[in-house]
């Protein structure tokens, strides 16, 4: 298992209740093979994976992906009258 390190001035971990998100600075996330295995304050991440290569992005925010679930199988752009476009692309647009 290959362990790499991301740094960040701020990691997004979630959002509270109020919508208020929560946030570590300082922060890293270890992963290995597409999975998240650590994230907390850089110091504690590097000592934990010391082997592990580090890419840092000290003016960056990194926060979850996000996921494209919705989709309408079976009508074509013409059925719903509108073009129908991939997620990323829409936000793209904007």
């Amino acid at each position: 298992m290959t362990v790499e390190i991301s740094t960040a001035r701020w990691i997004v971990t979630g959002v509270a209740d109020d919508d208020t998100p929560h946030m570590v600075e300082d922060a890293a996330i270890a992963h290995a093979d597409g999975v998240i295995i650590a994230v907390g304050p850089t110091s504690k991440v590097t000592l934990a994976y010391p082997e592990a290569q580090v890419s840092a992005y000290a003016n960056h925010m990194i926060r979850p992906g996000l996921i494209d679930s919705h989709h309408h199988i079976g009508l074509t752009p013409l059925q719903m009258g509108a073009p129908e476009s991939p997620l990323g692309l829409w936000f793209a647009a904007r």
